[in-house]
Order: structure tokens, then sequence, then C-alpha cells
């Protein structure tokens, strides 16, 4: 009587502890896929993040190469296409070339002229 039972009772045992088995191993696979996946996506964000920090250090170093130095004109001066400014002699009206003449020494040259002050005062010209 108690011998049926007890062998009643470990039939069950052995039937659940093998449907606990199948349990765990299917837990086991879940875990394994989702691990899988899981070590996938961050490999992708690994991969992506040294990608971006290779542009960045690419930028920084070009930007490093870049200071201190002016940049590469596209286009030339405005002094650059400017014509050389042609100054004529008063007296004989023919252009003076290569003169070397500055600013300075015209403005005194103004002030001395006696003729063109009086020009300026009277209005005339």
């Amino acid at each position: 009587m108690f011998g049926e039972e007890i062998e009643t009772l470990r039939n069950q045992m052995r039937q659940v502890a093998v449907q606990e088995e199948a349990l765990l191993r299917s837990l086991s696979e879940s875990i394994n896929a989702v691990e899988d996946q899981l070590l996938q996506q961050v490999r992708e964000i690994a991969a992506a993040h040294e990608n971006r920090r290779t542009q960045l250090l690419d930028e920084l170093r070009g930007i490093a190469d870049r200071m201190g130095t002016l940049p590469a004109a596209t286009q030339p001066h405005r002094l650059e296409t400017m014509h050389t400014p042609v100054f004529f002699d008063r007296a004989s009206s023919v252009p003076v070339v290569n003169s070397g003449a500055d600013w300075r020494h015209a403005a005194r040259a103004i002030e001395n002229d006696d003729e063109f002050v009086e020009m300026l005062q009277t209005g005339t010209g």
C-alpha cells in the first residue's frame, strides 16, 4: 500500500523533473538567443561609435592643421586687381610713371600750392 503510493509519487517526481529540465533547456536557449542578439547590437553600436570617433579625430586634426594659417584665397584680392594709378605732371600734362610718391608728400604739395588753395576758397575751377 505505502509502496505503491511511494512509487506513484516517484513517477510523478520524475515526470515533473523531466518537464522542469525541458523548461530549463528552453529558458537557456532563449537566454542564449537574447544574449547573441544583445551582443550583435553592442557590436553595431561600438562600430558606429568608432566610425564617429574617427570622423571627429579627422576633423580635429584638420582644424589643428589650419590653426594659425589663413585660408587659401579663392579669388584675387581687391588690391591685386586694381590698376596702378597714373599721376600727371601739372606743367607738361605728361603721365609720371613709377613716381613712388605717397599721400603725405601729395598732401604737403597741396598745402603749399597757393593756386589750389585759392581755387578751393573761391569755388572756381
